[in-house]
């Protein structure tokens, strides 16, 4: 069975976390992260934001792990992916998580990221940390 992953991170990123995903990583991982196939530019609508956020939770609960992005995409500052990471936290019913931080400095920004989570560069450095995991707990 492959590990779950949700990805959190700006909503602007999608497109580019479709493209990445679809090349590379869906054959190794299922991604529960179903906000990157939203054709909407934003959920504008409290109506549509509302089932969207609520789509969310439940991928998040589906998940083994979750990727977080500290970093912007874009302009817009993505706010949603902190309640994601909050919730993944206190829910618990993700196992680990994983932090994309180009810049090591990113851990003094917060003391909550000195706490026992996984630090790597870039998306496909956390899949192979995930795939090797998997691979390590399947052996």
């Amino acid at each position: 069975m492959r590990p779950k992953v949700y990805i959190a991170n700006n909503f602007r990123a999608a497109k580019y976390l479709r493209t990445a995903i679809a090349a590379v990583y869906d054959k190794y991982i299922d991604f529960t992260c179903s906000w990157i196939h939203m054709l909407l530019e934003d959920p504008a609508s409290p109506e549509i934001a509302q089932v969207a956020a609520l789509q969310d939770l439940k991928d998040i609960d589906r998940a083994d792990w979750l990727i977080f992005f500290a970093e912007q995409f874009g302009i817009t500052p993505g706010r949603g992916k902190f309640f994601e990471l909050g919730y993944a936290v206190a829910t618990k019913g993700v196992k680990k998580i994983i932090f994309i931080a180009p810049n090591e400095c990113i851990k003094a920004d917060c003391v909550f990221f000195n706490l026992e989570y996984i630090f790597v560069r870039t998306l496909s450095e956390a899949v192979r940390f995930i795939v090797e995991q998997d691979h390590s707990r399947e052996a």
